[in-house]
């Protein structure tokens, strides 16, 4: 009998999982993973995007297993490193990220935090009797510390900072994955990088994980490509509008969800449905499509210093963020919840997330080992570039957005 399965990938074709691998495969845990899409509802604007959580987490595995292979790792460090890569996403509720701020604020922890839990079997995921061995039983019986695996998630194991960052770090194989699966899935061009190429120009010098400098231009490519990638797919307007409408959905409902975590997207989106009022009603539209309209957006560009102070206050917490859409429909005469305020960040920190990135990451150069931003520009640019290209965005239901509309200009900056 065959102890190893080979599964085709649309992304990396061939992919063999054996042995111990084969058997966390099939934990209920990771399973779960099939109903839960990557994307969140991105679907509902590229409609390809229907790839899973579980499907990443094979292409994480995959490669990290060719990473491992590229920098000739020690079996000890290729069983962990493909360990952490396999069950990185274990943590994640349903719809991934879409709902990580309400599900942060449900049970006070992050899916990172979540998926140590599982994995060390702190938590219990699926339900007692559903399986014969859990996550870190298998680990445990196949020679790992499931503390240590799960310490990959977010930190280094001391003297062996490579494994971290090739697990949660500038150029780790989380990224590497998501970037080509969702380009593929999506039809954005723009998160397709070289992988054979990126893996020949990378090298392990002090414990960490550096670029030859033959490999700026493959760096190069991949930070653009995910920065793009932030512009056109993941903080696309309408995927905004979408995630907005949802996260109004279960602030409504947010302390009867029951095992929220436990759910993948279709049991969720089934108890949302299922509810009276408001949560049922907004859930049904985004079901059916039918979805609020974008009535007023003010580009970053053109936001003085005294509207960019002004909409910090407005978006600095839940609170001030509701009190303002709730004075919105006041004026406009609507019912609460049909006006969403969407405010990504006053400080860009996603393009901060970005350039952070850049800076850390370590360019060897004739064992000489300098910061990325010596050789390339592209740090500063990343830091700098407005992510998204708008600061404000408000939405509303799609009877009321011409009250709608009118209500924010005499309010927002009066």
């Amino acid at each position: 009998m065959k102890d190893y399965k080979i599964i085709q990938d649309p992304v990396h074709g061939s992919m063999r999982v054996d042995g111990m691998f084969l058997d966390l495969l099939q934990t209920p845990e990771v399973q779960r993973l099939y109903g839960i899409r990557q994307l969140g509802p991105t679907y509902l604007v590229y409609p390809g995007a229907n790839h899973t959580r579980f499907e990443h987490s094979l292409g994480a595995f995959h490669t990290a297993k060719r990473m491992a292979g590229a920098l000739n790792l020690s079996e000890d460090d290729r069983k962990l490193l493909k360990s952490a890569a396999l069950l990185h996403d274990v943590g994640h509720g349903p719809y991934s990220h879409t709902l990580e701020n309400i599900y942060e604020q449900i049970f006070g922890i992050d899916h990172h935090e979540m998926g140590i839990k599982v994995i060390t079997g702190k938590y219990d995921m699926v339900g007692k009797g559903i399986y014969k061995e859990r996550i870190h039983e298998i680990l445990g019986m196949n020679g790992l510390d499931p503390k240590e695996v799960a310490g990959l998630l977010n930190g280094s194991p001391k003297g062996k900072e490579y494994l971290g960052q090739m697990i949660h770090g500038g150029i780790d194989v989380d990224k590497i994955d998501y970037l080509l699966r969702d380009a593929h899935y999506t039809g954005a061009v723009h998160g397709v990088i070289d992988l054979p190429r990126l893996l020949e120009v990378l090298e392990i010098h002090d414990n960490e994980l550096m670029i030859t400098r033959k490999g700026i231009t493959s760096i190069e490519e991949m930070l653009m490509g995910r920065s793009l990638m932030f512009l056109s797919v993941y903080l696309h307007k309408t995927v905004r509008i979408i995630e907005g409408m949802m996260g109004k959905c279960v602030e409504s409902v947010a302390r009867d969800l029951g095992d929220f975590q436990r759910m993948n997207d279709s049991e969720f989106m089934g108890i949302l449905l299922s509810r009276k009022g408001y949560a049922g009603e907004i859930a049904g539209m985004i079901k059916f499509r039918r979805l609020f309209k974008s009535v007023y957006s003010l580009p970053a560009k053109d936001a003085s210093g005294k509207q960019t102070e002004r909409l910090g206050e407005i978006g600095k917490s839940m609170e001030s963020r509701t009190e303002f859409e709730n004075d919105v429909c006041r004026k406009a005469g609507i019912k609460e919840g049909y006006a969403i305020v969407d405010i990504p960040a006053a400080d860009n920190i996603i393009a901060k997330e970005l350039g952070d990135f850049a800076k850390s990451l370590k360019i060897i150069d004739d064992g000489k080992v300098s910061h990325l931003e010596k050789y390339t520009p592209i740090t500063s640019f990343l830091s700098e570039r407005k992510i998204p290209d708008w600061c404000i965005m408000v939405s509303a239901h799609p009877d009321h957005t011409a009250a709608v509309k009118k209500a924010v200009e005499s309010l927002l900056f009066r």
